[in-house]
């Protein structure tokens, strides 16, 4: 199965990546500074805080999911989902907390509430969308998941906003219109969540959070900080830098971020396609 879903993985990452640089070379001519600074402000509060969201729980369904069987399996993967939603106003008031010390002051950005509220669920969607990554791996359908991501998420998504660019749209269409991307591309998976596993949507309104310890939790932290910092530490030094920097500097920073962001999928997948299996 390594034999045929990593090069698939390789090569969607891949192609996306040539069409993520696309839509950052259009963004990059396209926005001000000023837009173009919070556009990559807006990216890096984005990846820190999905990441800091899905608390472990994708190096606990990469380890041991695999040994679970399908009932097990849909168990906790609907308790991690439910909980990746209740968190919602969790990040809202983090959210609400950095406007009020005035950390979106210097971008100049109108209807700030606005802009809070796209990154709100462009948290929790993105939370949600890296506990299926490795979940679709341990069902033998992570082609599934490439694909679509591939398709949505980086071919339909350069049209949209080399479209939204051109015609002069603001950043906040262009969050706007990544949020509802990666929706749609959330509702995807559900869908076939559902298709495998026919009570899904029932195991999700009547799992409880609390009813029993989610197995190895002391391993869950652990590899929760580790991971949270191997991806996340370059965006934290970013967003820091950015409270004493001025809106020219943080577009350059913004551009470094954003590939950096986008390099990283393509060298994960890269072990995996050199294992011998």
């Amino acid at each position: 199965m390594l034999k045929k879903s990593a090069p698939i993985r390789f090569f969607s990452n891949s192609v996306g990546l040539v069409f993520q640089i696309l839509t950052i070379f259009f963004t990059t001519k396209y926005l001000g500074i000023y837009q173009f600074a919070l556009w990559g402000v807006a990216n890096s509060l984005i990846y820190i805080f999905s990441s800091l969201n899905q608390f472990g729980y994708v190096q606990n369904i990469e380890k041991f999911f695999p040994n679970y069987d399908d009932n097990l399996k849909i168990h906790y993967f609907s308790k991690f989902f439910k909980t990746l939603i209740l968190m919602l106003p969790i990040w809202l008031f983090i959210l609400y907390i950095l406007n009020t010390a005035n950390f979106f002051e210097k971008y100049n950005a109108e209807n700030i509430y606005i802009f809070i509220f796209l990154l709100l669920f462009t948290i929790i969607c993105e939370s949600l969308i890296s506990i299926y990554n490795p979940f679709f791996i341990t069902l033998n359908k992570s082609e599934y998941f490439d694909l679509s991501n591939l398709l949505i998420s980086k071919i339909v998504k350069f049209f949209v906003f080399l479209y939204l660019l051109l015609n002069s749209f603001s950043v906040y269409y262009l969050l706007l219109f990544n949020l509802v991307l990666r929706s749609l591309f959330l509702m995807v998976l559900v869908i076939k969540t559902n298709n495998l596993f026919k009570s899904f949507y029932k195991t999700i309104f009547s799992v409880k959070l609390f009813s029993n310890k989610t197995e190895n939790f002391k391993y869950n932290v652990f590899a929760y900080i580790d991971k949270t910092l191997y991806v996340s530490f370059i965006n934290f030094l970013f967003l820091i830098c950015t409270v004493f920097a001025e809106n020219e500097a943080i577009s350059h920073f913004s551009l470094v971020i954003l590939i950096v962001n986008n390099l990283r999928p393509v060298f994960d997948s890269l072990p995996s396609l050199l294992t011998k299996r």
